[in-house]
């Protein structure tokens, strides 16, 4: 029992540090997906896809050069179909594609452990340690995308959205969040692959 005990008064010292790397992974990134398919969707028949009409790109982000992040988001979802299978353009074309990005920067306050001292005890009682914490701001940019994908009549048939927390420093990854949502767009069948009904 002495052993567990001592054990444990060891750990004691570290508590704080191991709370604080706690709790700034919970501020650090953490990421939300939410994915909506129109079962009635038969994506074995789609084949070929445009961009929906967008005379402006649906980006919020104030900090940010809007014409930069617009190409490289429509550069990276035009990867990532092409790795899925389906070829741009097509007359008319079997989706059209759409996105919506927002980028917004917030302040936070958070509450860090200090380290902890001994204070030694000047008479026979014996000497405890003096804890405590500080409050400090903190820069987290919080990253929503969608895309969505209609079909060439303009219904809905798929829609997948990302919400992102990162924490200052951490890198705006554009290509990780899209390739992260349409990881769950549904392949595209070869004609010669769909099975025959019997």
């Amino acid at each position: 029992m002495r052993g567990a005990l001592e054990f444990l008064a060891s750990l004691r010292p570290a508590a704080p540090a191991i709370l604080g790397m706690l709790l700034l992974g919970s501020l650090g990134c953490s990421t939300i997906v939410d994915v909506a398919v129109d079962e009635r969707a038969d994506f074995s028949g789609y084949r070929t896809w445009r961009w929906a009409s967008r005379s402006v790109p649906q980006i919020d982000a104030p900090q940010s050069n809007r014409a930069l992040l617009d190409a490289l988001m429509t550069r990276s979802i035009e990867r990532g179909l092409e790795a899925r299978g389906y070829e741009r353009d097509g007359d008319p074309p079997d989706l059209l594609v759409d996105y919506v990005l927002s980028v917004q920067r917030r302040l936070v306050l958070v509450e860090v452990p200090r380290a902890p001292y001994l204070l030694s005890s000047l008479s026979s009682s014996a000497s405890y340690w003096i804890e405590g914490s500080e409050t400090q701001k903190r820069l987290v940019s919080d990253l929503r995308l969608r895309i969505d994908v209609s079909s060439s009549a303009g219904e809905l048939v798929w829609r997948a959205e990302l919400q992102r927390r990162l924490e200052q420093g951490q890198d705006l990854d554009l290509d990780a969040a899209v390739a992260t949502l349409l990881g769950r767009f549904p392949e595209r069948v070869a004609a010669h692959e769909v099975p025959s009904a019997r």
